[in-house]
């Protein structure tokens, strides 16, 4: 359950990023005489789920790990499910504690004990609090493994398309000016 509700504001912004931009720019800009029509561009949503590395995102965002098939980096994706199992794991421990101490705090008040005899009311009342905070840090933990997943999916895609041909260049050479010398970097594009 909690899964879902991690990605349920993921789909909602890719489902409507259409509806996200706030303002409309004018089509056009009036200088005195003359008009010069503006061109609107692809907003940031439509930037980032284009072309391969939008794919790897948006396969990632949807299902975790399957950025990482695509780009065909098998060994990452049971990195990202490890990560996403072992925070589940910890909200399902955590959970099944703090309902525990809470059925513990219950059964006090009408007079019972059953499982911690040795501590008090109190003392099960701090420990259902920590149990909770700890609860809440792994559905965070679970939350950042997701996105983390999802960008690494995206980084990698783009670093995997990157132009490395032969004709990148790169030279330091000595330069003068009329009030002294200097080291020059060249970098050349193609």
């Amino acid at each position: 359950m909690s899964f879902y509700r991690a990605l349920m504001p993921v789909i909602i912004i890719y489902c409507c990023h259409a509806s996200l931009i706030s303002q409309q720019e004018e089509p056009y800009i009036s200088a005195g005489d003359s008009t010069v029509t503006v061109e609107k561009g692809p907003g940031t949503i439509e930037i980032l789920f284009t072309g391969k590395p939008g794919k790897a995102l948006t396969y990632s965002l949807l299902l975790p790990g399957a950025g990482q098939i695509y780009n065909r980096k098998y060994w990452k994706a049971p990195l990202v499910w490890g990560g996403i199992g072992l925070f589940v794991y910890y909200i399902d421990q955590y959970a099944k504690r703090e309902r525990q101490f809470t059925e513990e705090i219950d059964r006090r008040v009408m007079g019972e004990t059953l499982n911690f005899a040795n501590y008090s009311v109190d003392a099960l009342r701090r420990f259902r609090d920590i149990t909770n905070t700890n609860k809440q840090y792994s559905y965070l933990g679970l939350t950042a493994v997701y996105i983390l997943g999802a960008i690494e999916a995206f980084v990698d895609r783009h670093l995997m398309e990157f132009d490395m041909g032969e004709d990148l260049s790169f030279r330091i050479q000595p330069v003068s000016f009329p009030a002294g010398a200097g080291v020059s970097l060249i970098i050349t594009f193609p």
